[in-house]
């Protein structure tokens, strides 16, 4: 029963920076480096998306403690 939880908790705290953020930032600097524009409408979504993911993260990461937390006596 804990690895369940184990997995949600580990998953809320890294899929949004893997998935979406980190390939926010490597796109923004490799057009930095190839000194490339990015639009600023392009811009504005990437900055919707990543205040999304770090909602998402709080959200995940506080639902997972305290899904632990509550079953913390019928784990062992």
């Amino acid at each position: 029963p804990f690895f369940d939880d184990l997995t949600a908790f580990l998953g809320a705290m890294q899929t949004p920076f893997i998935g979406f953020v980190l390939p926010i930032f490597f796109v923004l600097k490799a057009r930095k480096k190839l000194q490339s524009d990015t639009r600023s409408m392009e811009k504005r979504f990437m900055a919707v998306i990543v205040a999304f993911m770090l909602m998402l993260f709080f959200v995940g990461v506080a639902t997972s403690i305290a899904n632990i937390v509550s079953k913390w006596q019928s784990y062992g």
